[in-house]
């Protein structure tokens, strides 16, 4: 017999196997114990491999499990044994039992991730951006410690952000920058990866999370002029008089919007919804100075901020804004601390009992207030105190007289003219500012009546009163002294009463008295004058008043109309006469009516007649007395003495020049002179010059004349220039007959040659004559141009001259 030892076969580097969870949380899952073969066989032949739960099972070769390719673990972890057979020699894998076996490999399933399906993730966004959806930036890890259960997330969970199923399922497109995405839908899943990073195999679970953005509370109003609360100070102490409803501008900001409105008195209050900076009762909101808001100096003013957090009232929006608006504080009007009580005093009336008055004007009340306990009803007080800054100008104030004080706190039966009030009543005074309508409340001042009796004037009215006008071109002007009354309106004028004088009824009537009645102007004839009789004490007026008129009598016999008349003398100092020299200074008046007296530069005339002729120069002043009115009206003017001109002409150019020119030279006189060629403009000597030059002087006899510009008779001097006229027309019409040089008419030895074109001479012709006729033999020449030779004594050089040129004959 033969004894054979066949090699077992051998099992090395088996690998432990470990699988995710297939069921979360259950510490079980399928395995393939088969991948383990391969190791186990590890290139041996003619051998089998079977996989035990026991090692006595592995080692008898009993049980062995029958699907290894999906073995579903039976513990967590489980150890697999594995047997190793030669199907030939039944040979098996041997191990020592003492040692640690190497036929095992481990089971292990690894847990998930223990994920919790997260809440929305939710954003406030606004509404007016939504186009073409809601958008906004999401930091998508704010959900992980919800997602993982724990405040702090542990280091082996990873996170995975995936737009789709798909892509997480192929781990592909991650969100790149999960803290700051822009969701692409509304509402949009975003598919959360979670990773447990300690297991071999990566297990992970995976949930989805939404992403909304939800509304912000659109505010119906925000601006804050139109959000302010003005509430109404009482004793300026920065405090309301009465609580403030902080919904009124609350209802302004929700508008129609289902909002939940809390008030807060800061920002970071409302930011945090802090309860110490929470207004418990918005409806009934007691404000505090101490919060008010400064200026840009530091100083505190009137104003303080409330916050208003608007939250929309839609289950799981956690969306809000903050609206700021303000509470002003407006200053009651601050009385006069002198009148503790006012006084007013009234006159009785002439009608009612006495000690009874109606009043007349609410205005004058307020303007005429003493104080009743100094008992000095002379020293008008203000109703407002004048020491408060700002000022308080009363005219910025509505003020009301009640008949109780309660009345005057709620403003209502405010007293009106035509109301009859008592001696020693007391009225309620109310003061509203007439912007903000804030009052003195709780502060309602009291105002006594004081009744005095009037003063007595005179039954009747007095006379008119005359006056002269102040000048002759103001004729209902005058001023008047209206006191010379006083003792006519007021007989015995007792001390404590004097008068006031007021111009026409509505003056009076309105309370208008005239200033200073001792130097009254009036400016239109006749003026009523209305004089009452005022007690200086009471300011009590008399119950009836007197009229009278103030006429005017206008001033006559004006005399300044002549102020600047010219008196003209020639070169000797002798009087010229014309139609303005010498001047006559007429008053137009008449002696039966009017006295006058005459001066000349202040020396009495023994004229006395209403006019005057004025012979010298000088100032001529008249006195015009009104023989029935006595109004004296004095009136000058200023006779101006003038010379007339004297001149030599000088002819400047020859005889036959194209143009003409003779120069006004040795001009001699006093005064502004001017000279005229024949019937042209009168020309002003330039002012610094001393002759004046005319030029394109017209032929013959020529006449300058010269006067002094103030109308002074003119002196004329005649010269003649010599020329030949162009042209003639012989044509029976009766102008332009015949041809002849008339300038030269004085010069009786001048002799005129006249030719035709080719030299034959048709004329011979006197200066003095009746010139060509335009015939030769008693045959009328052609028309066409003519030839002339002139022989003449030159009156510029004063030597004889021949001249010759031609001349057009015209048919």
């Amino acid at each position: 017999m033969d004894l054979i030892v066949n090699e077992s076969p051998e099992i090395n580097n088996l690998e432990d196997l470990t699988r995710c969870d297939d069921d979360s949380l259950n510490g079980f899952a399928s395995f393939d114990l088969t991948t383990n073969i391969p190791l186990a066989v590890n290139n041996q032949t003619d051998v089998d491999v079977t996989f035990h739960i026991t090692q006595a099972d592995a080692q008898s070769g009993i049980n062995p499990i029958a699907m290894p390719s999906n073995y579903i673990n039976i513990t967590n972890p489980q150890i697999i044994y594995v047997r190793l057979e030669n199907v030939i020699t039944g040979c098996y894998d041997l191990y020592d039992l003492n040692d640690d076996p190497n036929n095992t490999f481990t089971l292990t399933v690894e847990e998930y991730p223990d994920i919790n399906i997260p809440t929305s993730l939710e954003i406030c966004g606004d509404p007016l951006t939504e186009s073409p959806f809601p958008q906004a930036t999401f930091d998508l890890t704010e959900k992980e410690p919800e997602i993982i259960g724990n405040e702090f997330v542990p280091e082996n969970i990873a996170f995975d952000y995936f737009e789709s199923q798909s892509d997480l399922d192929n781990n592909t497109n991650a969100i790149q920058d999960p803290t700051a995405y822009t969701n692409t839908v509304h509402p949009q899943d975003i598919f959360v990866k979670v990773t447990n990073t300690d297991s071999d195999n990566l297990c992970y679970d995976s949930v989805i999370l939404v992403l909304s953005v939800l509304p912000e509370p659109s505010p119906s109003e925000t601006d804050l002029e139109d959000l302010r609360i003005e509430v109404c100070d009482d004793d300026n102490d920065g405090v309301a008089a009465l609580p403030i409803d902080l919904t009124l501008s609350g209802s302004l900001i929700a508008g129609s919007e289902p909002v939940v409105i809390t008030y807060y008195t800061s920002q970071n209050g409302a930011l945090n919804q802090d309860n110490e900076d929470l207004i418990a009762t918005p409806d009934a909101y007691i404000n505090d100075p101490v919060l008010n808001i400064t200026d840009e100096n530091g100083i505190p003013t009137n104003v303080q901020m409330i916050y208003a957090r608007v939250d929309n009232d839609v289950a799981g929006n956690f969306c809000f804004t903050i609206v700021p608006f303000e509470i002003v504080t407006l200053k009651a009007p601050e009385l006069n601390p002198l009148g503790s009580p006012f006084a007013y005093t009234l006159c009785e009336d002439s009608n009612a009992e006495p000690g009874v008055a109606t009043l007349f004007s609410i205005s004058d009340i307020t303007n005429n207030l003493w104080n009743f306990s100094s008992g000095d009803s002379g020293t008008i007080i203000p109703l407002l105190n004048p020491n408060t800054s700002p000022a308080q100008n009363i005219s910025d104030y509505s003020v009301t007289y009640h008949l109780t004080n309660s009345d005057a706190e709620s403003g209502i039966n405010p007293i009106q003219v035509g109301f009859d009030v008592s001696d020693n009543q007391t009225l309620y005074i109310r003061v509203t500012n007439s912007e903000n309508g804030c009052y003195n409340a709780n502060n309602i001042a009291e105002l006594r009546i004081v009744v005095e009796p009037r003063p007595l004037i005179a039954p009747n009215n007095p006379g008119d009163v005359f006056a002269c006008a102040v000048d002759v071109s103001s004729p209902n002007t005058a001023f008047v002294d209206l006191t010379q009354l006083d003792d006519d309106v007021n007989p015995g004028s007792p001390s404590n009463t004097s008068v006031l004088y007021f111009e026409g009824l509505d003056n009076y009537q309105n309370g208008i008295s005239i200033a200073d009645p001792s130097n009254y102007e009036t400016l239109t004839t006749p003026q009523q004058i209305i004089a009452v009789v005022i007690d200086n004490i009471t300011l009590c007026e008399s119950v009836e008043f007197v009229s009278f008129d103030v006429i005017v009598n206008p001033l006559v016999g004006d005399i300044s109309d002549y102020d600047g008349s010219i008196l003209c003398v020639d070169e000797n100092g002798n009087l010229i006469e014309n139609e303005t020299s010498p001047p006559v200074l007429d008053t137009g008046l008449s002696s039966n009516n009017f006295s006058f007296s005459w001066q000349l530069d202040g020396i009495s005339l023994p004229d006395t007649t209403s006019s005057l002729v004025a012979t010298q120069a000088g100032t001529y002043t008249v006195v015009v007395e009104n023989l029935f009115t006595g109004c004296i009206n004095t009136s000058s003017a200023t006779v101006t003495q003038n010379f007339i001109p004297t001149f030599e002409v000088e002819i400047l150019t020859a005889a036959f020049s194209d143009n003409q020119s003779v120069s006004i030279t040795n001009i001699q006189g006093e005064g502004d002179f001017e000279f005229q060629l024949n019937d042209g403009e009168w020309v002003p000597l330039p002012e610094g010059e001393t002759s004046l030059t005319f030029t394109n002087v017209p032929t013959g006899l020529n006449t300058i004349r010269g006067r002094d510009n103030s109308g002074c008779f003119s002196v004329v001097e005649q010269f003649t220039i010599i020329d030949y006229p162009p042209f003639f027309t012989p044509n029976q019409d009766g102008f332009n007959e015949t041809w002849n040089i008339d300038a030269l008419s004085n010069q009786s030895n001048a002799k005129i040659y006249i030719f035709d074109r080719y030299g034959k001479m048709l004329k011979q012709l006197s200066p003095s004559g009746e010139g060509w006729d335009g015939t030769y033999n008693g045959k009328p020449m052609p028309a066409q141009d003519y030839w002339f030779e002139v022989n003449y004594m030159d009156p510029l050089s004063g030597r004889l001259n021949t001249f010759r040129s031609n001349f057009t004959l015209k048919r």
